[in-house]
């Protein structure tokens, strides 16, 4: 008859052996459900991120300045590109910065119309806040607020009512505007909406002439 010693080993053994047993399973399982996982989320991501599959609008640009046609021609070929989140494309709007990128977007553009922004904290072409930016246009009196302005095509809307967002106003009608903005569920997409206050969050315009 074992003793009670030799009970006490066996159990000590025996749950030894389960623990590692059950280890070794463990670690071989490890890889596939990592893997599984990874594909999931991946596939969750691409669905959240709608690939923007709508043709860049033809806007007709008879009595446009030489501004508001450069940046017509410049938000089409970025858009063109089907730039995502962080791809060389977007990483070249943010200088290599990984970040909410609209402002970005917003500043790369005007920078390449050869009308650069002025970061007031930093000197940059580049203001990356959508708050800095509207403080940016009030300060050099360039600030409309939405409802009591009519935008114009190369107009910066500023979104803060309930959002934080920024986007280009490439063509207006009687009471709707349609934009092109970076960093819309993670692409450059085109929208149209009211351009009244409010609409969507909008808060008002910067106009760059």
């Amino acid at each position: 008859m074992p003793t009670p010693k030799r009970r006490y080993i066996k159990v000590v053994l025996l749950s030894v052996v389960g623990f590692v047993v059950t280890f070794a399973l463990l670690l071989a399982l490890s890889h596939p459900l990592r893997r599984n996982i990874r594909i999931t989320y991946e596939s969750l991501l691409a669905k959240s991120q709608d690939t923007p599959n709508s043709a860049f609008p033809s806007v007709p640009t008879t009595g446009m300045s030489v501004l508001q046609r450069k940046i017509i021609t410049l938000t089409k070929q970025e858009y063109d590109k089907k730039p995502v989140s962080f791809d060389s494309n977007v990483l070249k709007y943010s200088q290599n910065t990984k970040e909410a990128w609209c402002a970005n977007f917003v500043s790369w553009i005007v920078k390449e119309s050869d009308h650069p922004f002025v970061n007031p904290n930093s000197g940059s072409w580049r203001i990356p806040g959508v708050n800095t930016l509207q403080e940016y246009f009030q300060s050099t009196g360039n600030y409309h607020r939405a409802g009591e302005y009519k935008p114009k095509v190369g107009d910066v809307a500023i979104y803060l009512k309930n959002r934080s967002h920024t986007n280009i106003v490439i063509a207006v009608t009687s009471d709707q505007m349609t934009t092109v903005g970076g960093n819309e569920n993670g692409h450059i997409k085109i929208n149209t909406q009211k351009y009244q206050y409010g609409s969507e969050g909008l808060s008002g315009f910067g106009s760059l002439q």
